[in-house]
């Protein structure tokens, strides 16, 4: 798994250069030898650490002549991204990678450990979109999905990425840095140590803002008249994907500092208890199977496509209870959207 590493950052210290290159190196030696004992095939990486991250992102798309991201933002629900992976090629064997380098210039170890893991977690998704290609889980399905099936386990698998990441990511920092308790003992350092509570805060603000009342008002807003039907999906699919991302980051965050989980600590909202609750603890249970969160290459197809179907069937129950039902012609793929009452 071959490495190259650009800087295009203004200011940048020789020093944190060098610390940014020899980390990289590090990260990137560890994820090949993990990939390796999984028989995942290679993969060329080129990271691009870069001062302006939305500008460079959106400058590599074009030379890609790929329009689907041309118009890349950094807002998210919740956050914001400060990482992306590109493929460079259809099998996923060569790889670009684009971080926002502006936390390197910061020598301040806080802002130094996020970075490390906001490199870990985007070279973990080299691994896990190169092995994902190359199982053939992904033979057959739409790039951009539109129907709604599609739609719902694409949310379900991206979701499922972001958490798996994570925990890879966690696995690195803990071997790279440590810290110290109010005692004084050193132990190593994790994800949750980051942010702490800060997912479960942003989560708690999207439960509020957007899910409930939001989603139920949205789907009210169609049957009054107020919206079209592709701006109610339009609206729903993408926020679901959001939402979800937001929702993995958190859970896997406090999964690494054995925490309390937000889900759990939100449990008395009723975005949590009517929707969010049940879709992920299904999604959850497909990802924590006993192969672990990177399979072997043999077990990667099974493992994609039971994450695809029950965490895409949880978020089609999910909609189920916000009053939309999906039906998908086999013939041909057209999807029907059929709205009731929603549920609140």
């Amino acid at each position: 798994m071959g490495l190259t590493v650009h800087t295009k950052v203004e200011g940048l210290p020789a020093a944190q250069e060098q610390a940014l290159r020899s980390l990289a190196a590090i990260i990137h030696a560890a994820l090949e030898h993990l990939a390796q004992e999984q028989e995942i095939p290679d993969v060329e990486v080129t990271v691009v650490v870069a001062g302006d991250f939305a500008s460079e992102v959106r400058a590599i798309v074009r030379q890609q002549g790929d329009g689907s991201d041309a118009q890349f933002s950094t807002e998210r629900i919740g956050g914001v991204v400060v990482g992306k992976c590109i493929a460079l090629n259809d099998d996923f064997s060569k790889q670009l990678v684009v971080i926002d380098g502006t936390g390197w210039i910061d020598v301040d170890p806080a802002a130094q450990a996020q970075s490390i893991a906001s490199l870990a977690h985007e070279l973990a998704h080299v691994v896990l979109d190169r092995a994902r290609h190359a199982s053939g889980a992904l033979d057959g399905v739409p790039a951009n999905p539109y129907n709604g099936v599609d739609m719902a386990r694409e949310i379900a698998k991206t979701a499922a990425a972001e958490f798996r990441a994570d925990l890879v990511a966690n696995a690195v920092l803990r071997v790279l840095a440590g810290t110290s308790d109010s005692d004084g003992v050193t132990r190593p350092l994790t994800i949750y140590d980051l942010c702490a509570d800060g997912h479960c805060d942003e989560l708690r603000r999207t439960l509020d803002a957007v899910v409930h009342p939001g989603w139920p008002d949205t789907v009210q807003r169609y049957r009054e008249h107020h919206m079209t039907l592709p701006q109610l999906w339009e609206e729903i699919a993408s926020s679901t994907g959001g939402v979800f991302n937001l929702l993995a980051h958190g859970e896997a965050h406090a999964h690494a500092g054995s925490a309390s989980r937000p889900l759990e600590t939100l449990r008395a909202h009723r975005g949590v208890e009517l929707y969010l609750g049940p879709a992920w603890q299904a999604l959850e249970d497909a990802i924590t199977t006993e192969a672990g969160i990177l399979p072997a290459l043999s077990a990667t197809c099974a493992y994609e496509q039971h994450i695809a179907e029950q965490g895409g069937r949880a978020i089609l129950d999910m909609w189920a209870r916000l009053g939309l039902t999906v039906e998908v012609d086999r013939r041909d793929g057209r999807f029907a959207l059929w709205v009731g009452e929603p549920q609140r």
